[in-house]
């Protein structure tokens, strides 16, 4: 079972132990992919919220990644940040801030879309296809390339 609170701003966790996510949070209870004009109202979090979908905006250049972690935000951040510098293949956001010339650090807003999501990853995999759907972030309009076959439906159904 998913759990959606009234629209909240995500907030940093303010970690003694110097989380660097937490300058990145949006205080925004609202997301829109200026793209395509769909607007979301967010789930509101921390950095140390798990078991969520969450979205990652580029600022510099206006894209979103939507994407989903069973661990800590910061944690799943810290991969991040890892693969911008070191394995861009590894998903669509770390391709962009490394072939983009963009700061991982400046020039992204991080958005906790849904959390206390239960079950298998398969689970989160579904609810992260929704909100790609939801806000439209496959490239071109965002940074997300791949949809499982639900999502491929959904998508489908509902971005006409």
């Amino acid at each position: 079972m998913t759990v959606r609170k009234p629209s909240s701003p995500s907030e940093p966790c303010n970690s003694t132990h110097h989380c660097k996510l937490c300058k990145n949070m949006s205080n925004k209870s609202i997301i829109q992919n200026v793209h395509t004009g769909k607007l979301c109202h967010t789930a509101g979090g921390t950095c140390s919220t798990t078991n969520t979908i969450y979205a990652a905006e580029c600022t510099k250049h206006s894209l979103i990644y939507v994407g989903h972690t069973g661990r800590k935000l910061s944690q799943r951040f810290v991969n991040h940040r890892s693969d911008a510098l070191h394995k861009p293949k590894a998903c669509e956001l770390a391709a962009h801030f490394h072939q983009n010339d963009c700061n991982i650090t400046k020039d992204l807003k991080v958005y906790i879309l849904e959390t206390h999501i239960e079950g298998t990853l398969e689970n989160r995999e579904f609810v992260e296809d929704k909100w790609i759907t939801r806000l439209d972030t496959r490239s071109p309009n965002g940074l997300n390339s791949n949809l499982r076959d639900f999502g491929q439906l959904y998508y489908t159904i509902f971005n006409k």
